[in-house]
């Protein structure tokens, strides 16, 4: 008996919820949240299953029977409406479940991502990045200055002067952008390896490790989980320090001679086995 009073009580809950949305255009116009309870920009707020939460999450998760439990908090619900993104819409027929990168690109292509210098967060503005690059790239080779000098200049970090540079980002800044050569990162007073106040793991002893892993026939070549073990870090940053992604200070070889023979040859190359 107790289970039919349950259930009773949720339906009268869903009902209620239903309520609070306009759904007299019919299945294929938006189904406006029209409640007082709003999140910021227009989104229906309820609280739902123990929690406040949007409304359209609800929505969605009723209409698929399902819990609020069952979509991820990494998930969010993105607004596919016809007309463009409609935040108040419950429409479970325009929503979908996504990740908040899809969300954007969903923002982009309806062009209502702010970016540049339309973006309320924006320090250097379109000219500058695009007088930046102008700088850096009509500099003679060798001659271009520091990352972090463009940085320290801007008051960003090196790195976005980096995706700057490359057109990874502000690409409405316009300007001269291209692949920056290796030595560009090095042109910078970012601290590297033995250098950098977090390093654990020596140049010698990774260094050590490239010759003595290398050096080894493929099948008796240790597992980079086990090899991260012994060296007290992650089996990732093994796999980095081997392959010269990462400590290229250290030297030594990042690649199997072998292989490299083979490849000059003309054969191919044996596989490595990793864990």
């Amino acid at each position: 008996m107790s289970g039919d009073l349950k259930e009773l009580a949720r339906k009268a809950l869903e009902a209620e919820f239903w309520r609070k949305i306009d759904r007299s255009g019919g299945d294929a116009a938006c189904w406006p949240w029209i409640a007082a309870s709003r999140h910021d920009f227009g989104y229906g707020s309820v609280y739902w299953e123990g929690r406040h939460t949007q409304a359209a999450r609800v929505a969605y998760v009723l209409h698929h029977g399902l819990t609020l439990a069952c979509v991820g908090s990494d998930l969010v619900v993105r607004h596919l409406c016809p007309g463009g993104s409609n935040p108040g819409c419950c429409n479970p027929h325009h929503l979908k479940v996504g990740t908040q990168k899809q969300n954007m690109h969903d923002r982009l292509a309806e062009g209502k991502y702010e970016r540049g210098d339309d973006h309320f967060a924006t320090k250097v503005s379109n000219g500058q990045v695009r007088a930046l690059r102008e700088e850096y790239w009509n500099a003679p080779h060798g001659k271009r200055p520091k990352l972090e000098v463009l940085a320290q200049r801007h008051g960003v970090y090196w790195g976005t002067i980096h995706r700057w540079l490359r057109g990874a980002g502000r690409q409405e800044a316009g300007g001269p952008t291209g692949e920056l050569e290796p030595e560009a990162e090095a042109r910078t007073n970012h601290a590297r390896g033995e250098a950098h106040c977090m390093v654990k793991i020596s140049d010698a002893r990774v260094r050590e490790l490239r010759e003595t892993y290398w050096s080894m026939p493929t099948k008796q070549r240790p597992s980079t989980v086990s090899l991260a073990a012994r060296l007290g870090t992650d089996s990732k940053t093994v796999w980095n320090w081997l392959h010269g992604k990462s400590r290229l200070s250290a030297g030594g070889p990042t690649s199997d001679p072998v292989e490299n023979r083979g490849q000059q040859s003309g054969h191919e190359p044996v596989p490595d086995r990793q864990s």
